[in-house]
């Protein structure tokens, strides 16, 4: 923990999406102070087409339009301080990999109670 999802549009820059991943992982780890063998990242695409923004609808990712969409998932014991300690740690390695603008990258945050996850084969309390 913390989980994030990325969704986007095919990249329009041929771009190495693991190394993108694993450069996400470690910059976002160190920014925030945490092991990064507790951060989860995954990114999908999206099919060309199947993303409307505006009204609008495009084939590939935009770096001013069609905002790369974040999901943060936390426990619910860090404070939202940290939360936007995290937001601008996700933004600028996202932005600095990909050449999406930081003011392109939509970003939210769910929280998950002690108790309800499952992590490492054990119910995870914190």
């Amino acid at each position: 923990m913390p989980v994030v999802k990325i969704k986007s549009l095919p990249l329009a820059h041929d771009t190495d999406l693991p190394r993108v991943l694993e450069g996400i992982s470690k910059e976002f780890a160190e920014s925030v102070n945490i092991n990064v063998d507790n951060v989860y990242i995954t990114w999908e695409y999206l099919s060309p087409g199947h993303y409307a923004h505006q009204g609008r609808v495009a084939g590939l990712q935009e770096t001013h339009s069609h905002p790369v969409q974040v999901q943060l998932l936390t426990a619910d014991m860090i404070d939202s301080g940290k939360v936007h300690q995290m937001f601008e740690a996700l933004a600028e390695a996202i932005s600095k990999r990909t050449h999406v603008y930081r003011e392109n990258i939509f970003i939210w945050h769910s929280s998950v109670a002690s108790g309800k996850v499952f992590d490492r084969g054990q119910v995870d309390n914190w």
